[in-house]
């Protein structure tokens, strides 16, 4: 079982005053009002008011205002004091899954996907300052991936880091990996298709080793599976060979020659 840590899930670094966080709270209140009852409404029912609000949007983020939730991810600034809270957090919630995942007999495996900002400094530059992301040269450098990766090895849990190959495509595809800009946000954390396909290269790779070996027509048809030639339609998939005839108490039944 795969477990994949996102950047935004290593929690916010608590604010220094109370003040600053009662003020926060009711700010987020008065917004979230707004947008439940007002936004919400307007948005569906008035074309303009969509056009206007987008193009607001995208005047406050060229102004450089940057929400101060995004300056208090803890992943940002992995080794300032007031993250080592939120990372033993993150920690803890890793030592609780995968004791539970082993609790029912399977293995755990971690997935850690990189951000847009760790995939060169010239990346770094442009989320810096263009989007006026705040975030420190350890975390783009990948810091986080390696408080994970030291947290793992010493639990004997495979890691899956794949900023390194996400790294290498960047420069080698004019495609961008994450979406950056995208409809008036600045998303540093989801990947597009060609970030997606890097991140699948990765995996597969490290799954490949606990994968049972693909198996021949020859040792399909010694295990008794009888096709229905009427509408077969095979293809190739990692060397196996599929029928839509298949029924999946045929798919199952079939030999390999490594269990996982």
């Amino acid at each position: 079982m795969v477990i994949v840590v996102n950047m935004n899930d290593i929690l916010p670094r608590p604010r220094g005053r109370s003040d600053q966080a009662a003020s926060a709270r009711f700010i987020r209140s008065i917004l979230s009002i707004f947008r439940t009852h007002v936004d919400r409404r307007l948005t569906s029912v008035s074309h303009g008011y969509f056009l206007i609000r987008d193009r607001v949007k995208r005047l406050i983020f060229l102004f450089g205002y940057t929400p101060d939730e995004l300056g208090q991810l803890a992943c940002f600034e992995p080794d300032a004091p007031e993250s080592a809270a939120a990372w033993r957090d993150v920690f803890t919630s890793l030592e609780q899954m995968t004791d539970t995942i082993q609790s029912h007999g399977a293995s755990p495996m971690i997935l850690v996907l990189p951000a847009a900002p760790q995939l060169g400094p010239e990346h770094a530059d442009v989320w810096r300052s263009e989007y006026r992301l705040r975030f420190s040269d350890a975390f783009a450098r990948g810091r986080p991936q390696q408080m994970i990766g030291r947290w793992s090895a010493e639990r004997g849990v495979p890691l899956v880091d794949p900023l390194a190959e996400m790294i290498e495509h960047a420069r080698e595809s004019e495609r961008r990996l994450f979406f950056g800009d995208s409809n008036g946000v600045s998303d540093w954390n989801h990947p597009t298709a060609a970030g997606h396909r890097s991140l699948g290269h990765a995996l597969e790779a490290a799954l490949r080793p606990h994968l049972p070996e693909p198996v021949s027509e020859h040792e399909i048809q010694g295990a008794g599976v009888h096709r229905r030639p009427a509408s077969r339609r095979a293809s190739r998939n990692h060397g196996r060979i599929t029928d839509s005839a298949m029924t999946p108490r045929d798919i199952l039944l079939l030999p390999t020659r490594r269990s996982v």
